[in-house]
């Protein structure tokens, strides 16, 4: 099936979706030349999106609300139905979805209530606070399974002031491999948040943040990931970039058809 193929089954049959009310959607940031957005506001803020990792497909919304929410029931119905890696196959529904499994199981799937990841599951459907399967799941996908997935990594951010949101928010964890984690396996996260863990005096403004990140990553694979990082909008500073130059470059690089040779 092709990105507009993956799109168009996505989005079949809806006309428009009701993001209003109190819900205040987080931004999605897309890695990896598989993952492309299904919603994009005027302000280019993406609110829901794709992708395929390994065997697998993941599809994430901005906040976890929306897993639940009346409004969005169609465009859940089509995720599932592309999320499946069969038409037999049982969808596992995180036990505080009710109204999403009523309506699954009312559309002909079969649903399973779960408290999390378990075997014999087709698709996951989750929130992204709890990190404790983090490196289950990301099997789970590789191997073929699907995984919808809603957060809002503002709202964690109020209470964990301290944490660095790119690193140590739970949902991160599962939805940022899709494009490094082909390159570089699970092992440079998990290094990778242990060192945040130990780090102190990190700075507060994002810029500073998303510029560690790159530093450190780029560290943890002895790979310059600058140039794959600035693809992608990240505004990655001049001192930063000259930091990363004694590393090779990523030759591998998703994003290189889309960087200028200038």
């Amino acid at each position: 099936m092709t990105a507009k193929e993956d799109y168009s089954s996505l989005v079949h049959g809806l006309c428009s979706l009701d993001f209003s009310g109190d819900n205040i959607p987080c931004q999605l940031l897309l890695t990896g030349d598989t993952a492309f957005p299904l919603l994009v506001t005027p302000a280019q803020h993406v609110l829901l999106a794709a992708s395929k990792y390994g065997k697998g497909k993941i599809v994430v919304m901005s906040h976890e609300a929306y897993l639940n929410q009346p409004q969005f029931m169609d465009f859940l119905k089509n995720a599932i139905s592309w999320l499946k890696p069969s038409l037999e196959a049982v969808i596992g529904v995180n036990n505080n979805l009710d109204h999403l499994e009523q309506t699954l199981s009312s559309s002909g799937h079969r649903v399973e209530k779960v408290s999390g990841l378990k075997k014999d599951l087709g698709v996951f459907c989750t929130t992204g606070y709890d990190d404790s399967q983090a490196e289950d799941i990301v099997t789970f996908l590789s191997q073929g399974g699907g995984v919808l997935i809603g957060a809002q990594a503002w709202y964690w951010s109020q209470f964990q002031q301290q944490e660095n949101v790119l690193c140590h928010f739970p949902g991160n964890k599962i939805t940022s491999v899709s494009g490094l984690q082909e390159g570089f396996g699970w092992n440079p996260f998990k290094s990778l948040f242990a060192e945040y863990q130990k780090l102190s005096n990190v700075s507060r403004n994002n810029l500073d943040k998303m510029n560690l990140w790159a530093e450190k990553f780029s560290q943890a694979v002895n790979k310059n990931l600058a140039p794959f990082f600035q693809s992608w909008g990240w505004p990655i500073e001049e001192k930063t970039r000259q930091k990363l130059t004694t590393l090779p470059m990523w030759e591998e690089n998703p994003m290189k058809k889309y960087i200028s040779s200038d």
